[in-house]
């Protein structure tokens, strides 16, 4: 009698399963941690901590003779961040002590997750990540080699129409109406949005207090992995989607201000306004990149995301 295997049954390896979550698969990466560090002379000193892994990464801190190291890997979608970060201003982003095709070590970053910064500190947050985006205006052809994704409007567009396509109907009438209006009017706001002034470049993609570390005066901008080829003030996203009201009017006028400094005769302040939607919606994209890329057990982190972004870009928007 021939034995039926169930399409959900975890022993079976999904297309999707990540390296690091097959067997072995951690002691493989400790491995290659292990050596690269010894090829610098650092000697893993105890065993190493597993800190989280998911299926957007592998995370261990390895006590050293050198100090607490950081391992950090991620599924093949989010290898930008082992690409970028290496080329990255140390004095912006944690000090690499190797990498490869998805696989970062980092040094320790003392001090805590910035979560609930605010006032100055995100002032000085902010203006850390603009000085660097600044330093990469003219570097866009090294970041198309590097494979980075492009969020300008011709390549985001298509991304664009297929998760609302596919979504869609997660909205209710009111929402689906809201969204197909800006869906059908972002040719012009990118249009009007380059029409501002300021250059494609570096971007982020995550930009938020927690994913800066550090303690006052030396912070180090974290998790690369959704960073991409756009608009500087895209980065604005947390903030609209995070931020009290108060808050948002703040960050908007360090970004305007910032980049008006940066690039005089632009118009920054309506830059900030003219992403405001396309925040959400670029975030939806990024979610429907998730649910497409891992396998069935890991879909419930992730479930619904697409849609209930899409329903913040459309109320958006609407209150707009």
């Amino acid at each position: 009698m021939a034995l039926r295997v169930w399409r959900d049954d975890p022993l079976v390896r999904h297309p999707n399963r990540l390296p690091y979550a097959e067997p072995g698969g951690h002691q493989r990466d400790l491995d290659w941690a292990a050596a690269t560090l010894a090829a610098q002379g650092i000697t893993v000193s105890a065993p190493p901590a597993q800190v989280r892994t998911w299926n957007l990464s592998s995370i261990w801190r390895l006590p050293t003779s050198a100090g607490p190291v950081w391992l950090k890997v991620t599924p093949p979608f989010c290898a930008s961040e082992a690409a970028v970060l290496p080329l990255l201003d140390p004095r912006v982003v944690p000090t690499v002590l190797g990498a490869t095709t998805s696989r970062v070590l980092l040094a320790d970053v003392p001090g805590r997750d910035q979560y609930d910064a605010r006032g100055h500190e995100l002032r000085s947050m902010a203006r850390m990540l603009i000085g660097l985006q600044a330093t990469w205006v003219d570097r866009v052809p090294e970041l198309e080699t590097l494979g980075v994704l492009d969020q300008r409007a011709a390549a985001a567009l298509p991304r664009i129409h297929s998760v609302v396509d596919r979504n869609r109907h997660e909205l209710d009438h009111q929402a689906q109406r809201g969204l197909d209006d800006l869906v059908e009017g972002l040719p012009q706001r990118f249009a009007e949005l380059e029409a501002c002034g300021i250059p494609d470049t570096l971007v982020h993609g995550d930009f938020h207090p927690g994913n800066v570390r550090g303690t006052s005066g030396s912070y180090r901008i974290l998790d690369w992995g959704d960073c991409g080829i756009g608009n500087p003030m895209l980065d604005l996203r947390p903030s609209f989607e995070y931020f009290t009201p108060e808050d948002q009017v703040e960050s908007v006028d360090i970004w305007a201000g910032e980049w008006s400094r940066m690039v005089p005769g632009c118009d920054a302040r309506r830059a900030a306004e003219l992403v405001r939607p396309l925040g959400p919606i670029y975030g939806a994209v990024v979610y429907q990149k998730f649910l497409d890329n891992i396998e069935p057990s890991e879909r419930p982190y992730h479930e619904g995301d697409p849609g209930r972004a899409l329903r913040n870009a459309a109320a958006m928007v609407g209150a707009a």
